[in-house]
């Protein structure tokens, strides 16, 4: 009887792994993005989505991720955020027993000075176990969630702005808001 050498064990199962659809969390489970409508994008800092967004971003091929608005030829402001957070349930004694955490984002593109197409929104939930028992335990695990929910966010946000038409020059230049001083 003959010894198979683990690097072959380590190959076979790799190909198992793979085989029935197994990714790395955090990676994209479609490894067929559409690409962008743009090559270079510049992403609004201050919103919590931003670091998803740009998790994002790193798994497009073709794309420069730039430090000023200026030299991008798309811009990305996350214009709102929102972290609601639900009874879903309650128990015999009405008390809660599950929360539902919704998060929903709302992310507007301009490209060349031009905005394209309406305000994009994507939101993700889920359903939270909640017991009074383990207070400490479930605030940390809440974060978890929360975090998580930005990740799918951000995911959708992708596969939506990959379905974005490039901006014509018939649009009219995006203004800014006026500032209240």
């Amino acid at each position: 009887m003959t010894v198979v050498p683990r690097a072959l064990w380590a190959a076979l199962l790799a190909l198992g792994l793979t085989a029935c659809g197994f990714h790395l969390r955090g990676t994209p489970a479609d490894t067929t993005l559409r690409p962008l409508p743009f090559q270079s994008v510049y992403v609004v800092p201050g919103a919590a989505l931003v670091a998803q967004i740009d998790r994002q971003l790193k798994f497009q091929p073709n794309l420069a991720r730039v430090s000023t608005p200026q030299a991008a030829q798309a811009v990305l402001r996350v214009t709102n955020e929102q972290q609601l957070k639900e009874t879903a349930t309650l128990n015999r004694a009405g008390q809660i027993s599950e929360y539902r955490l919704i998060y929903r984002a709302t992310v507007t593109v301009t490209q060349n000075g031009r905005q394209l197409g309406e305000p994009i929104t994507v939101s993700a939930s889920q359903n939270f176990p909640y017991s009074e028992s383990s207070v400490l335990g479930k605030a940390e695990e809440e974060l978890t969630v929360w975090k998580a929910l930005r990740e799918g966010a951000a995911q959708l946000l992708m596969y939506r702005l990959a379905a974005l038409k490039p901006a014509d020059d018939k649009t009219p230049p995006a203004t800014a808001p006026a500032s209240a001083d």
